[in-house]
C-alpha cells in the first residue's frame, strides 16, 4: 500500500468515527429519555423530569413496594365494602323469608340483625355469633345445620363472639330494667337468662322459645323508648 493509500484509509477512519460520536449524542439521549419517561408514567409521574424535580421519594417508594396507588386501594376498600352490604341484605332478606325478624333490609348490621342471627344459629345449632358472613349466608340458602360433633349447646354460652356477648348483655339489662330478675349481666346465655326471656315472652304474647331474636330485641326497644316497665310473673 502506497503511503497516500494509508492517507486516504485514515481520513475515512476518522469521519466515521465522527460520525458514530454524533450519532450516540444526538439520537440514543432522546431514545434513553423517552424510555425514563415511558418509565416514570407507569408509575404515576408525568415524565422522568418529575423523579429530578422533586418527585424522586413517590417514584423510588412505587417501584421498590409495587404496591397500588391510594387511588387503587381507595377503589379496593370501597369494593370490599359494597360486597360487605350486600352480603348483609341477602342475609337480612333471607332470614325474613324464613320467619326471623330482621328490622329493615338495608345492609346494616345493626341490633335486631345480629340478633335475629344468633336466633337462625340457635335454631340450627351453631355456636351463637351474630356475625353476618358469607358462610352464613351459604348455610342459610343451603340449609345446613352444624355437624353433630360440632353442634353448640343452646341456652348455655355465647361462644366467643364479642358481638353475641354484648347482644345478651344488653338483653339482660333491658330485662333488668323491665323488673325480670334476678339475672347477671355477663354476656351468657344462662338458665336464669333464659328463663326470664321465656317470662318476658308470654307477657308480651310472643312464642316462647327463651332464646335472642330480633323479634325479642325490638320489643325491648320499644318498650325501653316508650318508658313501659313489665310486670314480673
Amino acid at each position: 500500500m502506497t503511503l497516500q493509500g494509508v492517507r486516504v484509509g485514515l481520513v475515512a477512519f476518522v469521519a466515521l468515527s465522527c460520525g458514530v460520536a454524533a450519532n450516540l449524542l444526538l439520537f440514543q439521549r432522546p431514545v434513553a429519555r423517552t424510555l425514563a419517561d415511558k418509565t416514570a408514567i407507569e408509575f404515576g409521574l408525568k415524565s422522568a423530569g418529575d423523579i429530578r424535580t422533586g418527585s424522586l421519594a413517590a417514584f423510588e417508594a412505587a417501584t421498590a413496594a409495587g404496591k397500588p396507588t391510594g387511588d387503587a386501594r381507595t377503589a379496593a376498600s370501597t369494593s370490599r365494602a359494597a360486597d360487605e352490604v350486600e352480603v348483609v341484605r341477602a342475609i337480612q332478606r333471607e332470614l325474613q323469608s324464613r320467619g326471623y325478624e330482621t328490622g329493615s333490609v338495608d345492609g346494616v348490621p345493626g341490633l335486631v340483625t345480629r340478633a335475629s342471627i344468633m336466633a337462625y344459629e340457635y335454631d340450627h345449632g351453631f355456636a351463637l355469633t351474630g356475625e353476618a358472613s358469607e358462610d352464613l349466608l351459604k348455610r342459610i340458602v343451603l340449609g345446613a345445620a352444624a355437624p353433630e360433633g360440632q353442634k353448640s349447646v343452646p341456652g348455655v354460652a355465647a361462644g366467643r363472639s364479642a358481638h353475641a356477648e354484648q347482644i345478651i348483655r344488653t338483653v339482660q339489662q333491658s330485662l333488668q330494667t323491665l323488673g325480670y330478675a334476678p339475672i347477671k349481666a355477663d354476656g351468657r346465655l344462662g338458665e336464669a337468662t333464659v328463663r326470664a326471656i321465656r317470662e318476658f315472652e308470654a307477657d308480651q304474647k310472643l312464642p316462647e322459645t327463651g332464646r335472642v331474636s330480633g323479634a325479642l330485641v325490638a320489643r325491648l326497644a320499644r318498650l325501653a323508648g316508650q318508658g313501659r316497665l313489665a310486670t314480673p310473673r
